[in-house]
């Protein structure tokens, strides 16, 4: 019994050795991967964004914020109005009464997106500032022309106020409430019949609305504030009297029609004073960050593939050996003494983005994120509060300028990266995610640059292969 006692425990204790570099001779060297890993800095510069318009179905942005180092930034916007439907009556003899508009703020509990508040402040105190709205008619239509950014120049819009009966006032209440110039209403109420049956016809020769902060009770350094309006709601109320004329001798009624926001969205411009903290310069302590339109972190193409050539020759290898499996970056900032500042100082999230230029003028542009957001796991450069960094993978970015020529990244722009803060809005039925530039972001902060101690780095993990 001991004896098989004894040969079962030595067959538990045997073992068989495995040869795992069987067939591998027969594997051709030039398919063969080794899998490595590495960090390089990354040339950080300060570079000011194109003062792009928004053009949204969720938000009217209209505010603005001022300091010291960064100036004043101010965001306006337009919108369209028109009856809920076609073939409108206004009855006979229409004469105006009062005319007002009515814009909420945006209810953040009821819109699928990332961003978290209705209210951009730089400070807490300043939720509650009184701002000076004025509105402004239209000269231009609200279509699609006005969808690029600089489209919406300060001649498309009147400079006689509709708000005629003295300042509007505005201290971040749940409803922006303006009454209008009567001869505005009444301009309404005699619209052509061909315009009461055709909507397009009737924005056609009615231009919409221009909305402009023009002053705040903000000190000089106290910020202001930018408010989120929920456009889809926006409407305006027509108080009006009539000849009724289903009888004779009746006289005359009241009534209240109501127009509803357009079909072309609001379009949300903005202007920044901060051109003079840009710099090209890699090696400085830190760098500042703004929004589009403001000043961002900007990697130059031509200065990220030098870094990245001189790695790959670093490592005495070919581009052509090279195969990113990740690259992922790290933006360093410094944490304040109150980290509560993080939420109104810095944008919650720094991502890369290109820039596409619309035609050959270079006169339309816009941003977008890179591939790589669509890649999984990747941290999407939300702000990290645990290792004080933004973190985002660029994967896909990385091995396109690893497989890329100097010359092929010179002659291609849109090799160029903003970082900026994206928006991402979830479709209710589908749940789809769209991903895109946050044109609503304000910050007043600063990152990491080159001469930090915590300096701006990419992790790469790749793959090489044997010539």
């Amino acid at each position: 019994m001991a004896a098989a006692l004894l040969s079962f425990a030595a067959l538990l204790c045997s073992c068989i050795t495995q040869d795992k570099s069987l067939g591998y001779d027969f594997i051709p060297k030039d398919q063969v991967m080794k899998v490595h890993s590495d960090t390089i800095e990354i040339p950080l510069q300060c570079r000011m964004a194109d003062s792009i318009q928004a053009v949204s179905s969720t938000f009217m942005a209209l505010g603005e914020l001022k300091s010291e180092e960064y100036g004043k930034s101010e965001f306006s916007a337009s919108l369209e109005f028109c009856p809920s439907t076609a073939g409108l009556s206004f009855g006979q003899e229409p004469k105006i009464v009062s005319i007002h508009v009515e814009i909420p703020i945006t209810d953040m509990t009821q819109t699928a997106t990332n961003l978290s508040s209705n209210k951009i402040v730089l400070k807490k105190d300043q939720e509650s500032v009184s701002q000076t709205i004025d509105v402004y008619r239209m000269k231009v239509s609200i279509d699609s022309n006005l969808v690029y950014n600089n489209s919406l120049r300060p001649g498309d819009y009147s400079t006689e106020k509709l708000n005629i009966f003295g300042p509007v006032t505005y201290m971040g209440e749940d409803t922006l409430r303006i009454q209008l110039d009567p001869a505005l209403g009444q301009e309404y109420l005699e619209a052509s019949r061909l315009e009461l049956d055709s909507l397009v016809h009737f924005l056609s020769n009615h231009k919409g609305l221009y909305f402009k902060c023009s002053s705040s009770s903000a000190d000089k350094d106290k910020g202001g504030r930018i408010n989120l309006f929920n456009q889809t709601d926006a409407a305006i109320y027509l108080k009006y009297t009539y000849i009724p004329t289903w009888a004779q001798g009746l006289g005359r009624r009241d009534s209240t029609i109501v127009l509803y926001a357009g079909n072309y969205y609001s379009v949300n411009s903005s202007s920044f004073e901060s051109k003079h903290l840009e710099n090209d310069n890699e090696q400085v302590e830190s760098i500042p960050v703004q929004s589009f339109g403001g000043v961002l972190p900007f990697i130059d193409r031509n200065k990220l593939k030098k870094y990245i050539d001189n790695w790959i020759r670093s490592k005495g290898i070919e581009s052509r050996q090279v195969i990113i499996s990740r690259a992922r970056v790290s933006i360093p900032f410094n944490m304040p003494e109150d980290e509560d500042e993080l939420k109104y100082t810095c944008p919650q999230s720094l991502f890369p983005m290109h820039r596409v230029f619309t035609s050959d003028s270079k006169k339309y542009r816009y941003y977008y994120p890179t591939d790589d957001y669509e890649s999984s796991n990747n941290p999407m450069g939300d702000l990290n509060r645990l290792q004080k960094a933004y973190i985002f993978d660029m994967t896909s970015t990385v091995q396109a300028f690893v497989r890329r020529s100097a010359q092929e990244i010179k002659d291609n722009m849109e090799y160029d990266i903003w970082l900026g803060p994206y928006l991402q809005v979830t479709d209710a039925s589908t749940g789809t995610k769209t991903t895109s530039t946050n044109s609503f972001s304000q910050a007043q902060c600063n990152v990491n640059g080159l001469k930090a101690s915590r300096k701006p780095t990419m992790e790469i993990v790749y793959s090489t292969t044997e010539e």
